[in-house]
């Protein structure tokens, strides 16, 4: 049988526990469970617990049972107590805290976005961020900061859009709108980069046609290069083509705000009779039929921007990224409901409205989130969803109900173009399989 014997060999010594068994309990055998046995040893015969091992060959451990008994209670009193963490509740409280910390990780981890080719833009998630405003002040907790309200551009903290911006054009081209535009249903501008000659000549040849209709126009806006000596070949290219609108601004990525700044000005100044203005880049094929099916169904709706429709996007805070937006330039960690910049539709009736607020409110990087976002909130207009396809081999890409889709090279415009012609639904796949009658395509 099997006795635990505990002991202390001064007040000060730790609690000593030794296992005896069977005659060995008598003649002093034990397992000692301690750092070292040397010690255990002195320890004993300090406390008087233990006799010498001379000793031990006459004498036992333990006299009597009766002395084992007053041994195990006496050790078992007067023994060190084990630390919390061992027990049982300890564990407990241990493994709460652990999973109390996991949890606050995970809540604060970035959530990415989705559906955007370039941008990785990042979803909002309640109490995802805290940060304070240049000024010190707290910026509004996520649960109550209410983005879409026409106070929302008091929090950009930047210098004035008209600080910047230059008013007026090098290159006018006041024809593409007779008569202030009263003839036209849709004014079509695209932003386009200096170098994008090549996707300027194949929209031309493809979607581009439909401004020879007497209710459609189409300009192509070009900032300033960065040596004067590079204007002769975009001189060349409005003498021959005559659609070019060059504002007095660097064409760069970075001045993008100030460039739809300047479309809005010139469809106010030379174009304020048209019922509706349609803004996209040069990458994207644009479905003009379905823009006038749109301007029909929704011919009733004024003050409104149609186009496809982020909600409720968080504002992206990783400082490599290109669309990066710091606290000190805005400080809530969500943006207003906006329309995504490849293509959007304006009501005639919002424009100068647009323009003139845009001048007055704090520079935002963000284009489409900046117009269509903040400033439209401001001014009170409507955004309205429409179908639109960020990608070709999106399965969801459908030529006659998107409004707009995706097309990054000529190639591809062309190919969206000649598809459109023959009257398919979908951009790939058909009655000619995924890669269409002339093979696989890169």
């Amino acid at each position: 049988m099997l006795i635990l014997i505990k002991a202390l060999h001064s007040k000060k010594a730790p609690a000593v526990e030794a296992i005896s068994s069977g005659p060995g309990a008598r003649t002093g055998w034990a397992i000692w469970h301690y750092r070292s046995p040397t010690r255990l040893t002195a320890g004993l015969l300090r406390a008087g617990t233990m006799r010498s091992p001379t000793d031990m060959k006459t004498a036992p451990l333990s006299q009597t049972p009766q002395d084992e008994k007053r041994l195990l209670v006496e050790g078992g009193e007067r023994g060190q107590r084990l630390p919390f963490w061992t027990t049982l509740p300890g564990k407990l409280a241990l493994l709460l805290v652990t999973l109390t910390v996991i949890c606050f990780l995970y809540l604060r981890a970035p959530v990415r976005g989705e559906d955007d080719p370039e941008a990785e833009v990042i979803l909002y998630r309640p109490g995802n961020t805290t940060v304070e405003t240049p000024s010190g002040e707290q910026p509004p907790h996520p649960l109550d900061f209410q983005p879409n309200k026409p106070d929302v551009v008091k929090y950009l903290k930047n210098d004035l859009v008209k600080d910047r911006y230059v008013e007026g054009f090098d290159i006018e081209s006041r024809d593409l709108c007779p008569e202030s535009g009263s003839n036209l249903k849709v004014l079509i501008l695209v932003s386009t980069g200096r170098e994008n000659y090549g996707k300027r000549m194949a929209i031309r040849h493809t979607w581009g046609h439909y401004a020879h209709r007497k209710d459609i126009s189409l300009g192509f806006l070009i900032g300033r290069g960065r040596h004067p000596a590079s204007d002769s070949k975009i001189q060349e290219e409005q003498q021959v083509h005559g659609d070019i609108i060059l504002g007095r601004f660097v064409d760069t990525y970075a001045n993008l705000t100030l460039k739809t700044t300047a479309m809005l000005e010139w469809s106010t100044t030379f174009c304020p009779e048209a019922r509706y203005l349609f803004k996209a880049d040069d990458d994207v094929f644009v479905n003009v039929p379905r823009i006038l099916e749109l301007t029909q169904e929704k011919k009733a709706e004024t003050r409104a921007i149609f186009g496809r429709l982020f909600l409720r996007w968080q504002t992206p805070r990783d400082s490599g990224f290109k669309h990066y937006v710091s606290p000190q330039e805005y400080a809530p960690s969500i943006l207003p409901d906006y329309v995504h910049g490849p293509g959007y539709l304006i009501t005639g009736d919002i424009k100068r409205d647009l323009y003139e607020m845009a001048l007055s409110t704090p520079f935002f990087l963000l284009e489409d989130c900046f117009f269509t976002g903040f400033i439209a909130t401001a001014i009170g207009a409507r955004k309205i969803g429409v179908d639109a396809s960020f990608e070709l081999q999106d399965k969801a890409c459908k030529l006659r109900s998107d409004m707009w889709i995706v097309a990054k090279t000529p190639p591809q415009l062309f190919d969206l173009y000649k598809r459109h012609l023959e009257g398919r639904v979908t951009c790939y796949g058909g009655e000619y399989g995924r890669y269409g009658r002339y093979g696989r395509r890169p």
